[in-house]
């Protein structure tokens, strides 16, 4: 896994990143409104996104938010990090601290979180 952190691209290792939470988002409704997804949903849903292969695309997503996933990252010799990812159409995911780094999302997620929106 790669994160952008103090200005650098760092890998951790997976058993260093933990989500923490994952919250569904929709147009015109209140963050106190939507959904938090259970723990096991939202790890499994954090595994299928692309924390391995990091972009810097230039640009804005034309794009609206669809969900917001926060993980603790644990670097070694450090107290740990907190970090906020959007996802944007529930097929790109941005790091909202280094703005300009994306990450691929598997589009198994998007069927999973359209079944959680029901």
């Amino acid at each position: 896994m790669k994160f952008k952190i103090d200005g650098k691209m760092v890998s951790v290792p997976r058993k260093s990143v933990r989500v923490t939470r994952l919250q569904l988002v929709a147009l015109g409704k209140d963050a106190s409104d939507m959904p938090v997804v259970p723990g096991p949903t939202a790890v499994e849903i954090g595994d299928m996104i692309g924390f391995g292969a990091p972009f810097e695309p230039g640009g804005v997503p034309a794009a609206i938010v669809t969900a917001r996933l926060t993980l603790e990252i644990t670097l070694q010799g450090k107290a740990p990090i907190e970090r906020e990812f959007v996802l944007y159409n529930d097929e790109l995911a941005q790091d909202v601290v280094s703005r300009e780094v994306f990450y691929p999302v598997d589009s198994r997620v998007g069927v999973r979180l359209r079944a959680l929106r029901k």
